[in-house]
């Protein structure tokens, strides 16, 4: 049934290589070496988060246009994933 939602997959050790190479620096850098596309979703996804002045605004009635749902800021830098350095645990 298409109108039905999708469980979202649960990634296993054989998706993801033995060893994954991550650099700290301004951010933290995740090398997408060997990485499977739902394993290089996921560590983006690491850094989304609701954004709360769409949430306030909505909850007030008040016009929300303009305003991202969803805050992303995992960045993509070629054969790297740059994540903010708060999402290091």
């Amino acid at each position: 049934m298409p109108w039905a939602s999708k469980a979202r997959a649960k990634l296993g050790p054989g998706d993801m290589p033995a060893q994954v190479r991550i650099v700290r620096s301004n951010l933290l850098f995740v090398s997408k070496e060997g990485l499977l596309a739902a394993a290089i979703d996921r560590i983006g996804r690491l850094a989304a988060f609701g954004n709360p002045d769409f949430y306030r605004a909505q909850a007030m009635r008040q016009s929300v246009y303009g305003k991202e749902r969803v805050l992303h800021f995992a960045e993509d830098a070629g054969d790297w994933i740059g994540l903010p350095r708060g999402c290091e645990d």
